[in-house]
């Protein structure tokens, strides 16, 4: 028996046709390669925007004790101690252990666009393999410290984004009278390591300002922050 033309229309196939659905591939690899990029933008933003309230608030802190005490920064009380050789009070993660009480919550010394394989981000304060800032130490820190800062030098820098490249005067230093393993750099000599923000980094000032910089803009806030001679000490971590 013929079928009627309805029949027909129903039994007709519905599937793509090959040239069909090359072109429905080529449109989602299109936009695929069109939000991409606008997504990566978007969380690059996102995360500058956290590490500089994460900046705010740690160098509120490293303020706030500097204009409590004459002046007188939080790791330069240290150097005098009579236990400031103890393991640990050398090191970077101890300055801010110090301050703990002002930071508030160890989450802030972690950057969220940190690339560093063995970064964690510190859950508390205490000597916990679970998450504990005197047990993850400088793992948990993605931020250096302008050791030369002063709340009388107001564009000098207190803390700013770890990924400097600090050239031309080499070396650590462990005799400083401010912080021992501090880095020694001259203004001319540093910029900024493609690697967390890409060739911008944020920095906080001693006025109470965060700015992010490029290259050239740090070297000008480097310059800013030497209280004696042309060398400027950052305390930086074992990265």
């Amino acid at each position: 028996m013929c079928k009627t033309q309805a029949q027909a229309a129903r039994n007709t196939s519905h599937a793509f046709t090959r040239i069909e659905l090359l072109a429905c591939l080529a449109a989602c690899a299109l936009l695929l390669a069109i939000i991409t990029p606008a997504l990566a933008s978007s969380r690059s933003r996102s995360d500058r925007v956290v590490c500089l309230s994460n900046l705010r608030q740690i160098g509120n802190a490293v303020r706030q004790f500097g204009l409590e005490h004459n002046d007188i920064m939080h790791w330069r009380p240290q150097t005098i101690d009579s236990n400031f050789n103890e393991p640990g009070k050398h090191e970077l993660w101890f300055q801010y252990w110090w301050l703990r009480d002002a930071i508030g919550s160890p989450r802030l010394l972690m950057d969220p666009a940190e690339t560093r394989s063995n970064a964690r981000i510190a859950s508390n304060w205490e000597l916990d393999v679970n998450g504990g800032l005197q047990s993850l130490k400088n793992r948990a820190v993605a931020y250096v410290l302008g050791v030369d800062s002063s709340t009388d030098l107001p564009r000098s820098m207190l803390v700013a984004d770890r990924n400097m490249f600090l050239g031309g005067y080499g070396g650590c230093s462990s005799s400083l009278s401010t912080a021992a393993q501090a880095f020694v750099t001259g203004p001319s000599a540093v910029r900024w390591r493609d690697d967390v923000h890409g060739m911008i980094g944020n920095v906080a000032l001693a006025d109470g300002s965060i700015d992010s910089v490029d290259s050239e803009g740090l070297r000008r806030v480097i310059a800013e922050s030497r209280d004696v001679g042309d060398a400027v000490h950052i305390m930086v971590g074992d990265w």
